[in-house]
C-alpha cells in the first residue's frame, strides 16, 4: 500500500506538473487560434483580390478584343462603301455616256428643225 500510495503521490504531482502547465498551454493555443484566424482571414483577402485583379485583366482583354473587332467592322464597311460608291459612279457615267450616244443618234435621225425654219422664215418675208 506504501508503494501505491507513492505511487499516487508521484501520479499526483505529475498530473499538477501538467495541470500548472495547463494554462500556459490554453492560451498559447488559444493566441495560436487567434494567428490561424488572423492568417486565413489575410489569405481569404489576398484571394479575393487576386480573383478581382484576373477579372478586371479579363474585362480589359474583351474590350481590346471588342474594339478589335469593332475597328475591322469599320474598315470592312468602309471598303464596301467605297467598293459602291464606286460601282454606282461607274454605272452612273455608263449610263451618261449611253445617253449621249442614244441622243446623238437620234439627232443624226431627225432632220435638222433649225434650217427648215429659218427656210420658212425667208419664204415670209
Amino acid at each position: 500500500m506504501i508503494t501505491s500510495m507513492r505511487k499516487l503521490k508521484e501520479a499526483l504531482r505529475h498530473v499538477l506538473r501538467e495541470d500548472s502547465d495547463t494554462p500556459i498551454r490554453v492560451t498559447k493555443l488559444k493566441q495560436e487560434i487567434e494567428e490561424l484566424k488572423l492568417q486565413k482571414k489575410i489569405e481569404l483577402q489576398e484571394i479575393e483580390h487576386m480573383v478581382k485583379i484576373e477579372r478586371e485583366k479579363n474585362k480589359m482583354d474583351v474590350d481590346k478584343k471588342e474594339l478589335s473587332l469593332k475597328n475591322e467592322y469599320k474598315d470592312k464597311e468602309m471598303s464596301l462603301q467605297s467598293d459602291y460608291y464606286d460601282k454606282s459612279i461607274k454605272l452612273i457615267q455608263d449610263g451618261h455616256k449611253d445617253m449621249q450616244k442614244m441622243y446623238s443618234e437620234i439627232m443624226k435621225r431627225l432632220p435638222d428643225v433649225n434650217m427648215s425654219i429659218k427656210q420658212h422664215d425667208i419664204n415670209k418675208t
